[in-house]
């Protein structure tokens, strides 16, 4: 018997009663999670604001047990964007009172980039913003995960909401 002649068994088809009923009701259940607010590249009209940081994030950049979220730790911490180019990162330690630093930020593509005034480095973090929702990860800091007053290489991500 050659191959030709062997035929996979159809599965019946549906009347087209239920392919309207599914179009109908199924497809736009399918298409919940699709929206008009995708995430897109920072722009000064979307990033300049307040954000009440949800996840302040220092991971170690080689050893990835070590990570430490300082929200989750009960920090308060808020990054307030100005349309000047300015911005200022304030933090309140739980039982502590507010710090902050000020400095300029400035955008290249989904790069935005914080410089503390007095400092000669930035700060660079891969950008996303969404509605009312702010992504910035992968900047390199140090931080002193072992409290031994020494920094180590990390990480720094941050998330944050207006």
């Amino acid at each position: 018997m050659s191959c030709s002649r062997i035929r996979p068994a159809l599965a019946p088809r549906p009347p087209r009663r239920f392919l309207l009923l599914w179009l109908v009701l199924v497809l736009p259940l399918w298409c919940v999670g699709c929206s008009d607010d995708d995430p897109e590249a920072p722009k000064p009209e979307n990033i300049t604001r307040t954000w009440q940081m949800t996840v302040c994030e220092y991971r170690h950049e080689t050893n990835d047990a070590l990570h430490v979220d300082l929200v989750a730790d009960g920090w308060v911490i808020v990054l307030t964007i100005n349309d000047n180019g300015a911005f200022r990162y304030a933090w309140t330690q739980p039982g502590g009172s507010e710090e902050y630093y000020d400095g300029t930020w400035t955008i290249d593509g989904d790069t935005v980039s914080l410089r503390r005034t007095g400092f000669a480095f930035s700060w660079d973090f891969t950008t996303v913003v969404q509605e009312s929702n702010l992504t910035m990860r992968g900047a390199h800091v140090e931080y002193d995960f072992d409290d031994d007053g020494t920094g180590e290489p990390a990480i720094w991500n941050l998330t944050g909401r207006t």
